[in-house]
């Protein structure tokens, strides 16, 4: 019976252990959209300028989505980059005229293979841009560099992003 008693005690614990421990392992690349959300509305609410705003929220999405670099540039109606955080693609306007072109609010690498805008995304060492829209006009691009796993950006991936644009643009909007 004190086994019994003893083992209907600790096996809450132990299960919490090794499913704690299963996730790192197996899934490491996993997370909650709406916690990321949730994180981000943080910081764009607490975030003072625009500089604030593309390093702190770049720090939430790269925590989820792990991609090997992130470049990040805020435009004016232009299009000419007024803020930038110093690493952007040599050939960005050359990128972003066709991302413009497309009108969409996400362009995978993968999409496009074969493609001048996948051998431009290949030259920024772009796997996924992130085109920041408010009120129809483009306040800004995020570059995502390919996943360091390797794999291809997922559909949870793509729905984070895109519900986060909406968010990063009216910010930096009003910065």
């Amino acid at each position: 019976i004190v086994p019994t008693i003893i083992s209907s005690l600790t096996f809450p614990y132990i299960k919490h252990f090794v499913d704690k421990l299963t996730m790192r392992l197996f899934y490491h690349d996993s997370y909650q959209v709406r916690d990321i959300l949730n994180r981000l509305t943080d910081v764009l609410i607490a975030a003072s300028g625009t500089q604030q705003i593309m390093s702190r929220s770049m720090e939430v999405l790269g925590s989820a989505i792990h991609p090997s670099s992130i470049y990040v540039a805020v435009v004016d109606k232009k299009g000419s980059i007024v803020d930038d955080d110093g690493a952007v693609p040599l050939n960005f306007h050359v990128i972003t005229k066709d991302v413009h072109l497309k009108k969409h609010i996400i362009v995978s690498r993968d999409e496009h293979e074969n493609t001048k805008i996948a051998h431009e995304m290949d030259i920024a060492g772009a796997g996924l841009i992130l085109v920041l829209k408010h009120k129809k006009s483009v306040v800004g691009y995020v570059f995502f560099g390919m996943k360091k796993s390797g794999g291809s950006y997922t559909s949870k991936d793509i729905q984070l992003l895109t519900i986060s644009a909406k968010n990063l643009a009216i910010a930096l909007e009003n910065a």
